[in-house]
Protein backbone atom coordinates (compact mmCIF):
# COMPACT_ATOMS: atom_id res chain seq x y z
CA UNK A 1 0.00 0.00 0.00
CA UNK A 2 0.99 3.63 -0.51
CA UNK A 3 -0.09 6.80 1.33
CA UNK A 4 0.01 10.32 -0.08
CA UNK A 5 0.39 13.26 2.28
CA UNK A 6 0.57 17.04 1.85
CA UNK A 7 2.82 18.99 4.24
CA UNK A 8 2.43 22.77 4.35
CA UNK A 9 5.52 24.76 5.25
CA UNK A 10 5.88 28.41 6.20
CA UNK A 11 9.37 28.71 4.77
CA UNK A 12 11.23 27.30 1.77
CA UNK A 13 12.34 23.75 2.54
CA UNK A 14 14.36 21.55 0.22
CA UNK A 15 13.29 18.16 -1.08
CA UNK A 16 16.47 16.64 0.34
CA UNK A 17 15.60 17.94 3.81
CA UNK A 18 12.12 16.35 3.67
CA UNK A 19 13.45 13.03 2.43
CA UNK A 20 16.18 12.96 5.09
CA UNK A 21 13.68 13.76 7.85
CA UNK A 22 11.40 10.87 6.93
CA UNK A 23 14.23 8.44 6.25
CA UNK A 24 15.41 9.10 9.82
CA UNK A 25 12.24 7.43 11.12
CA UNK A 26 12.50 4.57 8.64
CA UNK A 27 9.67 5.70 6.36
CA UNK A 28 10.13 4.97 2.67
CA UNK A 29 9.26 8.30 1.05
CA UNK A 30 9.09 9.73 -2.45
CA UNK A 31 8.90 13.49 -2.94
CA UNK A 32 6.37 14.04 -5.74
CA UNK A 33 5.72 17.76 -6.11
CA UNK A 34 5.63 21.22 -4.54
CA UNK A 35 3.27 24.15 -5.01
CA UNK A 36 3.75 27.62 -3.54
CA UNK A 37 0.31 29.31 -3.50
CA UNK A 38 1.60 32.26 -1.46
CA UNK A 39 5.42 32.23 -1.15
CA UNK A 40 7.15 31.48 1.13
CA UNK A 41 4.29 29.12 2.13
CA UNK A 42 4.52 25.88 0.18
CA UNK A 43 2.63 22.59 -0.08
CA UNK A 44 4.74 19.45 -0.51
CA UNK A 45 3.20 16.24 -1.87
CA UNK A 46 4.89 13.14 -0.46
CA UNK A 47 4.20 9.45 -1.03
CA UNK A 48 5.00 6.82 1.61
CA UNK A 49 5.39 3.07 1.60
CA UNK A 50 2.63 1.62 3.79
CA UNK A 51 -0.50 3.06 5.32
CA UNK A 52 -0.40 6.09 7.58
CA UNK A 53 -3.11 8.06 9.36
CA UNK A 54 -3.00 11.87 9.34
CA UNK A 55 -2.31 11.91 13.10
CA UNK A 56 0.36 9.19 12.96
CA UNK A 57 2.98 10.07 15.61
CA UNK A 58 5.78 9.24 13.14
CA UNK A 59 4.89 12.37 11.15
CA UNK A 60 5.40 14.61 14.19
CA UNK A 61 8.67 12.85 14.96
CA UNK A 62 9.95 13.28 11.38
CA UNK A 63 8.88 16.93 11.16
CA UNK A 64 10.33 17.91 14.56
CA UNK A 65 13.74 18.89 13.06
CA UNK A 66 11.93 21.32 10.74
CA UNK A 67 10.59 23.19 13.78
CA UNK A 68 7.85 25.71 13.07
CA UNK A 69 8.60 25.52 9.35
CA UNK A 70 6.11 22.61 9.06
CA UNK A 71 2.69 24.15 9.67
CA UNK A 72 0.10 21.54 8.65
CA UNK A 73 -0.11 17.97 7.43
CA UNK A 74 -3.00 16.50 5.47
CA UNK A 75 -3.66 12.94 4.44
CA UNK A 76 -4.26 13.12 0.69
CA UNK A 77 -5.19 9.47 0.25
CA UNK A 78 -4.06 5.85 0.17
CA UNK A 79 -4.10 3.18 -2.48
CA UNK A 80 -3.06 -0.41 -2.93
CA UNK A 81 0.27 -1.01 -4.61
CA UNK A 82 -0.30 -2.81 -7.91
CA UNK A 83 0.65 -6.46 -7.93
CA UNK A 84 3.79 -7.19 -9.93
CA UNK A 85 3.40 -8.91 -13.28
CA UNK A 86 4.28 -12.57 -13.00
CA UNK A 87 7.29 -13.61 -15.04
CA UNK A 88 6.78 -16.34 -17.57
Amino acid sequence: DRTMVVVETRRETSRARFIAAFEEIGAGVTYLAAHAPAPPDCWHLLEFDGQFAAQDPRFALALRPLGETAAEIWLFGSYARPLPRESK
